[in-house]
């Protein structure tokens, strides 16, 4: 940690400095992963190709008639609340979680 405002500015320069060195390294790196990636990509397209030439594709040719007229329509289902539901307080919540009773003892004051 720098103690003065010159050796703060000298040791920011470092850095920088350091930071320019390590570019180069981090660009040659990319620059070797993505020669790699791109030569495992033309590699799957020609395999892909070479796959598709020696399997002739399939057509399938079933036909199903069905009498839309005669499928029944499934009506959405309606959905069930609860009437006179009462609503748990968080603390109700929390308490049920933890396994305490539902109720709560009377206060001894």
């Amino acid at each position: 940690m720098a103690k003065s405002s010159r050796s703060k500015s000298k040791l920011q320069a470092k850095a920088v400095k350091r930071s320019l060195e390590f570019q180069k390294y981090e660009d040659e790196r990319r620059k070797r992963l993505f020669e790699k990636s791109q030569a495992a990509l033309v590699k799957q397209k020609e395999e892909a190709s070479e796959d598709k030439d020696s399997k002739p594709a399939k057509v399938s040719t079933v036909e199903v008639d069905i009498d839309i007229d005669s499928v029944p329509l499934k009506k959405p289902e309606k959905r069930t609340t609860k009437k006179n539901f009462k609503k748990r307080s968080r603390r109700q919540k929390w308490n049920h979680r933890l396994g305490f009773e539902q109720f709560t003892p009377e206060k001894p004051w």
